[in-house]
């Protein structure tokens, strides 16, 4: 964000963005909250992660449910 003020995440939509790493995604809302406890009771004793990203992959779908990987970014020269 700093290297490119003139391209703020979200357009600029969002005032306080913190990087995060999605785990999951849940469509049905009734589903929501007995996965989200299901995944706080295993990752938080792992908390907080610590790591080198050496990269970035960009996975898609259209159904939520059968993703694919479009494109790797290796980060770095």
């Amino acid at each position: 964000w700093r290297a490119f003020p003139e391209h703020p995440p979200f357009g600029g939509l969002h005032d306080d963005l913190v990087p995060h790493l999605t785990v999951a995604h849940v469509a049905l809302e009734e589903d929501q909250t007995a996965l989200a406890d299901r995944i706080a009771a295993d990752l938080t004793p792992h908390l907080p992660i610590t790591c080198t990203a050496r990269g970035l992959a960009l996975y898609v779908s259209a159904d939520h449910r059968d993703w694919q990987c479009l494109h790797r970014f290796p980060f770095g020269g």
